[in-house]
């Protein structure tokens, strides 16, 4: 976050594929997710996503080392950020454990 703008967000997901498992935590996301195994969806959606980007399995973290808090701009020579970011989901906390049968995630979540 930066003072006095808006936030920016940060596409991450599991894979291209989708999950199988209903259990939300089950896999960890990435912003560098594995290209799809579906000819299908390569020949579709993968090509719409190479008309945006040459990077269509990566969404950079650049913009996120570019500015420190209260908007100054770190130059180019300080400026070091991660090239994947991966969020392993606190399965302890969110135990599969606890999901009953048929409960809805947004349900479990409170």
């Amino acid at each position: 976050m930066v003072d006095g703008r808006s936030s920016e967000n940060l596409m991450l997901q599991v894979n291209f594929d989708g999950i199988s498992d209903p259990y939300f935590f089950a896999e960890s996301f990435t912003n560098h997710p594995e290209r799809s195994t579906n000819e299908c969806m390569r020949a579709t959606v993968e090509k719409k996503f190479a008309e945006a980007s040459k990077n269509t399995f990566s969404t950079g973290t650049s913009n996120f080392a570019s500015k420190e808090q209260d908007g100054t701009v770190i130059k180019d020579i300080d400026n070091y950020f991660p090239f994947e970011l991966r969020l392993d989901p606190n399965t302890d906390y969110f135990s599969r454990d606890r999901l009953e049968e048929g409960m809805d995630f947004l349900t479990f979540f409170e």
